[in-house]
């Protein structure tokens, strides 16, 4: 992917968190923030048609976890609590207002429901598109979870 994402400038913010850059997009509105997090290997572009629609009564977010879109890598282990906490950091560099609303896509629901358990006080809701449970990783066993 990083030859696409070479040629096009980020529509939004390179945020630093840690020792890399995360993408973040931001459309303004006045109202409820919203936090829009993409699937498995999905990123901000995937919001691009829902992000203007939700923007008219909120303001909308949508960001690239590491080593997605225009976000650089970050570390090597990819750990839901490792991409929660880069989501922490990378809101509170970018100054997002909370509490806010996650919207959630497949893999993107678990980050938001671990993220919305380590900190409460930063979520009011939470709305799933097909969402992905932390069950389906029992079921899978640990050797076949690495694949995510």
């Amino acid at each position: 992917m990083a030859g696409l994402f070479d040629r096009y400038l980020p529509p939004g913010q390179m945020i630093r968190v840690n020792n890399h850059h995360l993408h973040i997009q931001r459309v303004q509105h006045d109202g409820t923030t919203v936090i829009f997090e993409a699937g498995q290997a999905g990123f901000s572009l995937d919001w691009m048609l829902v992000q203007p629609e939700v923007s008219r009564f909120a303001q909308v977010y949508s960001y690239d976890r590491a080593g997605l879109g225009w976000s650089e890598t970050g570390p090597k282990r990819r750990t839901p609590q490792q991409v929660v906490a880069e989501l922490h950091a990378m809101l509170t560099a970018a100054e997002v207002p909370m509490p806010c609303v996650f919207v959630a896509h497949s893999m993107g629901c678990r980050y938001s429901r671990l993220y919305a358990h380590q900190y409460p006080e930063d979520v009011m809701g939470m709305v799933f598109v097909d969402g992905y449970h932390e069950a389906f990783d029992i079921a899978l066993g640990e050797k076949k979870q690495r694949i995510f």
